[in-house]
């Protein structure tokens, strides 16, 4: 979980594995596609970061992941 540039919430759904951006009240505003079809692997991440219009998630056993905001 963390915080995004516009002090929303990045999250990673571990159950669709999505990444997704909710408000702080909850509501669902962004998510990505389900990462199991984009990527070669199922991250299993554990640390998300938003800087310079990007979204960077680890996964200690792959490394970093890069997103933009849509994914």
């Amino acid at each position: 979980m963390a915080n995004s540039y516009d002090n929303q919430i990045w999250v990673f759904d571990e159950q669709e594995f999505k990444l997704k951006k909710i408000s702080d009240d909850g509501r669902l505003l962004q998510e990505s596609a389900d990462l199991r079809q984009v990527l070669d692997t199922v991250p299993s991440p554990v640390m998300i970061m938003d800087s310079d219009n990007l979204v960077y998630v680890y996964d200690p056993s792959r490394g970093f992941y890069i997103f933009d905001y849509y994914g």
